[in-house]
């Protein structure tokens, strides 16, 4: 039987713990805390090492060393928030809400998949494969651990993300990709009180010019969206800069835009503005856009149903979201992924984050019903 009082106090808790990605002694001890839950459960753990930078990657799964997963949940550890952040803003209750810092994304969605598996049937439970897994680094792209949830992908057939939920009740199926590039541009530097004299080759100047023209590509039509966001050069008033970086963030709505936007940018290193400047540019971080898997659509219809008939509640789903998650990699793999299945609530990433109390029960009772309906439905395919 479910119990509020207790899932504020475990979230409490996780919440106070600062777990910033770049913050591996935080992180561990939110893994530790998962852990302890999920081993007074009976379920089987399994911590995965990444290395020194991040924390350890959590697979949680009611099975012993299962090779096939009927369904995988999956959250993330790690905030963006600095440590001691908690410390400025705590975990509180004011009326219906409960804020803290990282509880929407997605502290309370990676919590509630540990109380989802207390209510599940027996019959359910022991009749399917479930995993739950956790990372650390998933705010910063899963740069270190995109190909171990790739490798649990490729063993499930279904995947439930945990993000926070929208106040709209929308979910998710299609989210675009990103792609994060450092560009660095190398010029000549030379005294400002001689640049007509001197040879030189302002590299901010042609970063400049890139910044503009990357910014051009912006298209609503194809969904394009380009961020020149971090820019860097010079070192004095009085001189030519002859280093500059840049860094890009874009986001995309097919595979076949990176390759495209990397053309352009070749294309524009060839034919310098500012003659002698040179340049560099590298793809630091990349997700692919997460597109419907084959049998979505049937899918679908199975969820509206069960939603309808166990909840009275319709499902529906967003249009094609900017933002990015791990159901990004799970559903490039082919696997059924549904996102925004976590507590509803917003403010992610700010001061005011925050999710619906109530909404805590609903979230384990929509996940409950969905788990179900997969054990009803193998029984029968």
């Amino acid at each position: 039987m479910f119990d509020l009082n207790e899932f504020l106090d475990d979230l409490k808790t996780v919440v106070s713990i600062d777990s910033n990605s770049y913050d591996p002694v935080g992180l561990n001890k939110c893994v530790d805390f998962y852990q302890s839950i999920a081993e007074k459960q009976g379920l089987f753990v399994k911590r995965h090492f990444i290395n020194d930078k991040t924390g350890d990657f959590l697979e949680i799964s009611n099975k012993e060393n299962p090779t096939h997963y009927d369904v995988i949940m999956m959250g993330h550890i790690d905030t963006v928030q600095p440590v001691d952040y908690s410390k400025e803003y705590p975990f509180r209750i004011e009326g219906e809400l409960a804020h803290g810092p990282g509880i929407s994304d997605m502290k309370a969605g990676t919590l509630s998949m540990l109380y989802i598996m207390r209510e599940l049937s027996k019959e359910t439970y022991d009749s399917l494969s479930i995993g739950i897994l956790m990372n650390c680094d998933e705010e910063i792209s899963s740069r270190y651990t995109e190909q171990l949830t790739r490798s649990f992908a490729r063993k499930a057939d279904y995947a439930f993300i945990l993000e926070g939920g929208k106040n709209d009740g929308q979910h998710t199926i299609m989210r675009k990709g990103t792609a994060t590039y450092k560009i660095t541009f190398h010029g000549l530097a030379c005294h400002a009180g001689h640049i007509l004299e001197q040879p030189n080759a302002n590299a901010l100047v042609e970063m400049g010019r890139w910044a503009v023209e990357l910014h051009k590509l912006n298209n609503k039509e194809t969904g394009l969206s380009v961020n020149p966001g971090i820019c860097s050069s010079g070192r004095a008033g009085n001189v030519v800069p002859d280093l500059a970086e840049m860094t890009v963030n874009i986001r995309v709505t097919h595979k076949s835009q990176f390759e495209e936007f990397e053309s352009k940018m070749k294309s524009l290193s060839e034919s310098p503005y500012i003659n002698g400047v040179t340049v560099e540019f590298e793809r630091v971080a990349c997700r692919t856009p997460m597109l419907p898997a084959p049998g979505m659509d049937e899918y679908l219809e199975r969820v509206k149903k069960v939603f309808y008939e166990k909840l009275g509640l319709n499902f529906s789903v967003n249009p094609m979201k900017g933002g990015c998650s791990d159901g990004n990699f799970i559903a490039d793999e082919g696997v059924i992924c549904l996102d925004h299945l976590g507590p509803h609530g917003s403010g992610g990433h700010k001061k005011i984050e925050y999710i619906y109390k109530d909404e805590i029960i609903h979230c384990i009772n929509r996940l409950t019903v969905l788990i179900e309906e997969i054990a009803d439905y193998k029984k029968t395919h």
